[in-house]
């Protein structure tokens, strides 16, 4: 699931042989192909993502901001409205990266974080907000950067399984305790929404395995 999605705390009635089927999700995109209208939706129950024809979605209701929406229109109006947002600013953050000396040595933690957030395919503002936490914890100068700003640099790292394993090369393993708060903040991450996923189990697994292996012992109770 892409990280820029803020539509993670979602509802939607879907429609089935005549009934009508409640389920917990998250709209991860909006596709259109030959006129008609899909979204590819994640299923938390499941753990598994889905391609539905919005013909077949009955309502969607927001939980985090308590909209309904019963015209998959306007839901869309608002979906693309967020993305063109999260986009512009992306791109304005993008152009100061290279230049920016506040947070730029914490690149490699921050891929581990941000992948440990992804890996199940479910991020939210909760999981943001630990990693921004760790972000100030960290750096004092970064306390003076905007919260929108740190959502937004956040959001342009964006790392895949290869990011993840080759952040381990350039951590400080010569800080056994700086190594021992970014492993404890990994687990908060994952745990933050009230379970330990099964993709999120496998990779702090990863992590404790080539962090043990450099010669650290980290106590996690997994």
């Amino acid at each position: 699931m892409s990280a820029s999605t803020r539509f993670y705390n979602m509802t939607v009635h879907l429609l089935h042989n005549n009934r009508i089927y409640e389920e917990n999700v998250a709209i991860k995109d909006v596709l259109e192909k030959e006129g008609n209208i899909f979204l590819d939706i994640y299923f938390y129950n499941r753990q598994k993502s889905y391609i539905f024809d919005s013909a077949f979605i009955h309502d969607i209701y927001d939980i985090s901001t308590e909209k309904l929406y019963r015209n998959i229109k306007d839901f869309i109006k608002d979906f693309y409205a967020e993305k063109t947002e999260t986009k512009d600013a992306s791109v304005a953050v993008a152009k100061n990266i290279h230049d920016n000396k506040i947070i730029g040595h914490l690149k490699s933690e921050l891929t581990i974080l941000t992948f440990i957030a992804n890996c199940c395919g479910y991020y939210s503002t909760l999981k943001e907000k630990i990693i921004i936490e760790y972000i100030s914890a960290q750096s004092t100068q970064a306390q003076n950067l905007s919260k929108k700003y740190l959502e937004t640099y956040i959001k342009t790292v964006n790392p895949d399984s290869k990011d993840f394993y080759e952040a381990f090369k350039n951590l400080d393993y010569k800080n056994p305790d700086k190594i021992d708060y970014l492993c404890q903040e990994a687990l908060k991450v994952c745990v933050v929404d009230g379970r330990l996923h099964y993709t999120e189990k496998v990779y702090m697994a990863e992590m404790l395995q080539i962090i043990r292996a450099a010669g650290i012992n980290v106590d996690l109770a997994l």
